[in-house]
């Protein structure tokens, strides 16, 4: 049986592509919220991976200040 290591959050994103509400879409991001907020990206079907496990929530989203003070 082939064994493979990830992140648990891959692991989920990779559950839901293949049995779970996103089997009809080859572009999805799979957050969940814990202790930090994680993120597993699957791009054209397959996941997504880097040099190290991102915590998505520690990503900066830019603030326009103008369009939304």
């Amino acid at each position: 049986m082939p064994v493979g290591f990830d992140t648990d959050v891959d692991a989920a994103a990779l559950g839901e592509a293949r049995w779970g509400t996103a089997q009809s879409v080859s572009d999805f991001l799979y957050l969940t919220v814990g202790p930090g907020i994680g993120g597993g990206a699957n791009v054209t079907g397959q996941i997504l991976h880097g040099l190290i496990h991102p915590e998505v929530g520690h990503i900066r989203i830019p603030h326009d200040w103008q369009r939304d003070p």
